[in-house]
């Protein structure tokens, strides 16, 4: 999708890499969850042939010990994968202060987060585009830079107002902030046109 360019000129190779691309973080993530269980269930298989209890500490370190897999995954897709997994954290930490009564829940808090997690995204998007990271600002370029002209029925009465837009257009594979277009927003009671 975002490398159609490249895609329609070498298909085999776009195709290939991708699939290689896949198998090493399958392999990464199969590899941490396999090696995790596994010290678990030995580690309960023991403890049990000794008679002692089980322990929370075993699973921390067992944790630690199987992140080691994140070497099979290449340099430049490690943060990504940090990226990917902190809000599963969080989320997990929050759940476990939540069964502690040490954290309290909030109604719509998920949706409050998107929002406010949207709105950011969409401020940087507007206003500092240069401080999006690559793959953000592909996206939101690929489906939000084109240009967007609203117009509301205006009673006779009403005046119009011009509103201009910002959008970053992609020139030459390369992201150019900052070119403006203008839009024409009308504004009026309740009905809109496109």
């Amino acid at each position: 999708v975002l490398r159609y360019k490249i895609f329609v000129k070498n298909p085999l190779g776009v195709v290939g890499k991708a699939l290689a691309s896949a198998a090493q973080s399958s392999t990464f993530l199969a590899t941490f969850c396999s090696s995790y269980m596994a010290q678990i269930c030995l580690q309960r298989m023991v403890f049990e042939s000794m008679g002692w209890r089980d322990r929370k500490q075993v699973y921390w370190i067992a944790g630690f010990f199987s992140s080691a897999s994140i070497l099979l995954e290449k340099k430049g897709r490690r943060s990504e994968l940090a990226l990917y997994a902190l809000p599963r954290a969080a989320d997990s930490l929050f759940l476990i202060l939540n069964d502690h009564r040490l954290a309290f829940t909030v109604p719509y808090g998920e949706l409050l987060i998107f929002c406010s997690s949207m709105s950011a995204i969409m401020f940087f998007f507007e206003n500092h585009f240069n401080n999006l990271s690559p793959l953000v600002a592909k996206l939101m370029t690929r489906f939000l830079s084109h240009d967007v002209q609203l117009s509301v029925g205006a009673s006779s009465g009403q005046q119009q107002e011009t509103a201009e837009v910002h959008t970053p257009k992609v020139v030459n594979s390369q992201l150019n902030p900052l070119r403006h277009s203008q839009s024409t927003l009308s504004l009026s009671g309740s009905t809109m046109a496109p």
